[in-house]
């Protein structure tokens, strides 16, 4: 039997992804998100848009992959289950298609951050992922593999996935949207900025001096 407070509380944080971040990120039947509680998470079905979702169509899923409660899980949902499986603390994973990061996706470009400090502070890395097929288990697990070979044993990072899309994970809802939309917006002037010949970078002795400030 599933609390029902905490499943209120659940479809509460998805439902502030999905408005926060809005079609843009989530095209058509594209992208999910879940949140964690306990030893379940609560994630968006498939097959549904976004917008037309409530929390009796929430699904619930146990670390197993089983369903709990509510319509199918999502097809991405071994991607989620292998980040909570494999990193402490995070509480909440948003997987998206926004255009600018997917633009960088189907190339072999890598996404400049130090251009404008902002940015640089708040993702530092953006992880990148070979392409993997979709909904499969081996994706999940390159991604968990890549970003601890790069980051550690981390409670949140940014993916990009070659060919696929943006995933991040956080210990909550507010840093994903605010990671989320940093890595598009970052994407976006990198993009533009290919009409220039010599885009200019923040110098790596000023990175230094700005990550001191950010840390007082």
């Amino acid at each position: 039997m599933i609390n029902q407070e905490t499943k209120i509380s659940s479809w509460i944080k998805i439902k502030k992804v999905i408005d926060e971040l809005g079609d843009y990120f989530f095209p058509s039947f594209s992208g999910n998100i879940s949140v964690r509680e306990g030893g379940l998470v609560f994630c968006t079905p498939t097959s549904i848009r976004k917008k037309l979702l409530d929390v009796e169509k929430i699904s619930v899923v146990d670390l197993d992959n089983n369903l709990i409660d509510g319509n199918k899980q999502t097809s991405e949902i071994n991607l989620h289950l292998e980040i909570y499986r494999n990193f402490d603390g995070v509480n909440c994973v948003v997987h998206t298609h926004p255009l600018f990061c997917c633009i960088f996706s189907c190339t072999k470009k890598k996404i400049e951050l130090s251009l404008l400090p902002e940015y640089y502070l708040k993702i530092k890395k953006i992880v990148y992922v070979k392409y993997m097929t979709p909904g499969t288990k081996e994706l999940g697990l390159e991604v968990v593999k890549k970003v601890k070979k790069e980051l550690g044993n981390v409670k949140e990072a940014v993916v990009l996935m070659r060919n696929h899309g943006l995933v991040v994970f956080s210990d909550n809802v507010d840093r994903c949207v605010d990671l989320s939309f940093s890595c598009e917006e970052i994407a976006k002037i990198n993009y533009l900025l290919k009409n220039f010949s010599k885009p200019q970078r923040i110098p790596p002795h000023l990175l230094h001096i700005i990550e001191n400030l950010y840390k007082k």
